[in-house]
């Protein structure tokens, strides 16, 4: 069964609800699915991966796909592995690579009442 992420707006901000747990923080293990999708706040979505590492006693971070398989449902988004960006989504997703480490991912929401893009970037923590 997949984590299901619902990427929604309310008091102007981006909301991620798994469930009822909400800030889109995911604990996950290598080869569990991730599931997101818009609520009817949202007309579309995008997300950009990034690892987390660390370097030299610094955090270090870099463009990286964390998914051994991507699906952008229903066929209306745009997958790049290589940019390690989805765009124009309303539902998206991805089965983790088995490696360990930790992502953070960046959500930018176009409201479906009109305005700029709203922005996120909540992490995920991949377990082995």
């Amino acid at each position: 069964m997949p984590v299901r992420m619902t990427i929604g707006i309310a008091g102007g901000k981006v909301e991620i609800a798994e469930g009822v747990r909400k800030g889109g923080n995911v604990r996950a293990r290598g080869g569990q699915r991730l599931l997101w999708e818009a609520d009817a706040t949202v007309t579309k979505f995008a997300l950009t991966f990034t690892r987390i590492g660390e370097g030299d006693g610094a955090v270090d971070s870099e463009a990286d796909w964390p998914f051994i398989g991507a699906t952008a449902l229903p066929n209306t988004a745009v997958v790049d592995e290589f940019a390690c960006a989805v765009t124009k989504a309303i539902k998206f997703a991805g089965r983790l690579a088995a490696d360990a480490g930790i992502f953070k991912y960046s959500v930018a929401a176009t409201p479906a009442a009109g305005g700029q893009d709203l922005t996120l970037d909540p992490v995920i923590i991949v377990d082995r």
